[in-house]
Parts: C-alpha cells; sequence; structure tokens
C-alpha cells in the first residue's frame, strides 16, 4: 500500500464563500469521475485520480465516452481519454460543471501534494 498525500478535491460553496472538501482519493483508490452537462445538451465526462506512483494526479476528459449511474455503483466507459490537466506536488487546478444534480455550475478544485 501506497501511503502518499491525496488528490483533494473541493467544491465552492457560494452560502459559505469557502471551499468545501469532498474526496481525497490516493493511488490506492479507483479513479473518481464527474459530469458536465454543456448548454448545447451535450455532456462531458472527467475522471481524476493519483497515478500508480504517486508522483503526480490528472485530470483528464473523455472522448466518446458514456457514463452509467445506479445507487452508489458508477460505470464509465470510453474510447480513450485526453489529458486536461496534471498535477505536481504543491499545483492545483479549478474548473466549473453543471452536474445533473446542480441548477448552476459549480467551481471544483483539485489540489495535490506528495
Amino acid at each position: 500500500m501506497n501511503i502518499m498525500s491525496p488528490l483533494r478535491v473541493e467544491i465552492y460553496r457560494l452560502s459559505s464563500e469557502a471551499w468545501q472538501l469532498v474526496a481525497e482519493l490516493t493511488s490506492d483508490d479507483p479513479n473518481g469521475s464527474i459530469s458536465d452537462n454543456l448548454a448545447d445538451g451535450t455532456r462531458n465526462i472527467y475522471m481524476f485520480g493519483v497515478a500508480q506512483t504517486g508522483r503526480n494526479a490528472f485530470i483528464a476528459r473523455s472522448i466518446f465516452g458514456l457514463d452509467v449511474e445506479y445507487g452508489s455503483q458508477r460505470a464509465v466507459d470510453t474510447s480513450g481519454f485526453e489529458t486536461i490537466a496534471l498535477l505536481k506536488s504543491g499545483e492545483s487546478y479549478e474548473m466549473e460543471v453543471m452536474t445533473d444534480r446542480s441548477p448552476a455550475p459549480r467551481k471544483i478544485r483539485f489540489s495535490y501534494s506528495e
């Protein structure tokens, strides 16, 4: 088992004007995913996680992908990914997504440190 600092995933809460931690992933955890519903009716699927070496974390967008969610289970099938961000220790990346559960776009921050 690798004991490494996690990739921290946070959302920005407008009500408190603060970042709230929603997940921490290490190289031992399965990758996380989130979808982004676009104004034109299409959807981007993003996958994020920590490399097995623990040297960096990544955020990638699916190329021609599909995600299925049932209860607490989620499956992502894709024909490949394009890297959006490759984070080294001390780096972070922010993006906005419109999920099917949020009435407005949400700010998300990914932070990584070894």
